[in-house]
């Protein structure tokens, strides 16, 4: 099964950045624990307040499967992460693991 790698990036105001981690760990806690998602956040080391949201599907199915799983939970916080985005400009991208199948 070719795993798939599913990420958000955008950059956010430099104001807000302590209010970003926060909820982020918040995020990642969330993720982990209750959604039992392979998730996390990195930030580009080019460009301060780039971030990337990053969630490892174990397949092709699981990918899928993720806007099926949005709750209210984690619908709050795209609507918090929202805030945080400078100009409302988000990239979304998906990589699919290159096998032989």
């Amino acid at each position: 099964m070719a795993k798939v790698i599913f990420t958000i990036s955008y950059d956010i105001y430099p104001a807000v950045r302590p209010a970003y981690l926060s909820t982020v760990e918040e995020m990642r806690q969330y993720f982990l624990n209750v959604q039992k998602k392979n998730y996390n956040v990195f930030e580009n080391t080019a460009k301060k307040n780039n971030f990337s949201e990053v969630f490892i599907c174990e397949s092709e199915e699981e990918y899928d499967a993720l806007e099926d799983t949005m709750d209210d939970t984690w619908q709050s916080f795209n609507n918090k992460v929202q805030e945080y985005v400078s100009d409302g400009k988000v990239q979304y991208s998906v990589l699919k693991e290159v096998t032989q199948d």
